[in-house]
């Protein structure tokens, strides 16, 4: 007789339990997890969008739009870490609106406000993508150009003088005002700081404003 455990070689018997089918999900975990997800998601997008906020309170210009003082020190810094590293050259271009306070006294303050981001749209319009345009207080701006020896600079900031010079804002009927700016404009070197550089340049600005406004020069 054979012995019983070989009596049907095709069949084996499986553990218990093994033949069960696995239980199907129960709709109201997955609903409940799937809402989990979805809360997480909504909770990094709305983490993102507040970040982006923050950024823009801290770096932004709320009148002009474009960078503030703290946004230029912070690229300084990268284009100071290029320039010993990687050797590549960056300027400077400084400037002030000429005559602005008497503007603002004669026609009011929302006309200077005006003019402020007239001059920045029209700076971020003729400016490069690697440049970077910042206001750095009241009716002065500033500007980081990079790739730039200092004949390309020369050339750079007299096209910026020419351009904002032929700005023109109608008053009224009558009256048109033209924009003018003085501009110091400098090679930042090596062993320069962002109060070295940012001073030669005040000063080349000034040294334009003595020269009769709406003048350049570099140094």
């Amino acid at each position: 007789m054979e012995n019983s455990t070989n009596i049907d070689k095709g069949y084996r018997q499986h553990p218990p339990g093994k033949d069960k089918k696995p239980a199907a999900p129960n709709p109201m975990k997955v609903m409940i997890g799937a809402n989990g997800v979805f809360s997480d998601i909504s909770s990094y997008f709305q983490l993102l969008k507040e970040a982006e906020k923050l950024k823009k309170e801290v770096y932004i210009d709320t009148l002009t739009k474009i960078g503030n003082r703290k946004y230029f020190e912070m690229v300084f810094q990268s284009k100071m870490y290029e320039l010993k590293t990687l050797n590549i050259p960056f300027g400077l271009i400084f400037f002030d609106i000429d005559n602005f306070k008497d503007i603002n006294d004669i026609y009011g303050h929302n006309l200077g406000d005006n003019i402020l981001k007239m001059v920045a749209e029209n700076i971020t319009r003729i400016s490069r993508s690697l440049d970077t345009i910042c206001r750095w207080g009241g009716d002065e701006f500033i500007l980081i150009i990079s790739y730039v020896d200092k004949i390309m600079l020369q050339e750079f900031t007299e096209r910026l003088r020419i351009f904002i010079q032929n700005i023109c804002l109608l008053i009224n009927t009558k009256e048109r005002l033209s924009i003018t700016v003085s501009i110091g404009a400098t090679i930042v070197k090596p062993n320069d700081t962002i109060e070295t550089s940012v001073k030669r340049a005040d000063e080349l600005m000034y040294k334009s404003k003595k020269e009769g406004k709406n003048k350049i020069n570099i140094g």
